[in-house]
């Protein structure tokens, strides 16, 4: 099903250096420091890296002996230059292959299931941060 024009959506991305990420367009990243805000003012990053660990943990299949955590990367533009701030959840040292054997998945579906969840997540609750 394609997207309708303006839709907010997760994009993935690779860096110059190859580590895929997932980009926070700045409409994207407000909805989201605009939630955290209205519930209590948590950094926006520690609680989409903690909704990241419980998606991780929920739904893998397979528990490998060394369980080391997902190595997560915050990259935050725009809040000191003057630019629309928007951010980027980098995933280094092969963590998207990791979660892809945690899940006993592919990459691809890893790729979909995260951005699909983490999206319905921030709109769910910059809904509920409006009725507050």
């Amino acid at each position: 099903m394609k997207s309708p024009p303006r839709t907010i959506r997760i994009a993935w991305y690779r860096s110059e250096d190859g580590v895929p990420g997932i980009h926070l367009p700045p409409a994207l990243w407000d909805m989201v420091c605009t939630a955290v805000e209205r519930h209590g003012g948590a950094l926006p990053q520690d609680v989409i890296a903690t909704y990241m660990d419980a998606l991780i943990r929920m739904n893998t299949k397979v528990r490998p002996a060394d369980c080391a955590p997902i190595n997560l990367e915050w990259l935050i533009y725009g809040d000191d230059d003057g630019e629309e701030p928007q951010a980027v959840l980098a995933f280094r040292d092969d963590a998207v292959a990791t979660i892809a054997r945690r899940w006993d998945t592919s990459e691809e579906k890893v790729y979909e299931v995260i951005a699909d969840s983490l999206l319905q997540s921030i709109n769910e609750q910059y809904e509920m941060s409006c009725l507050s």
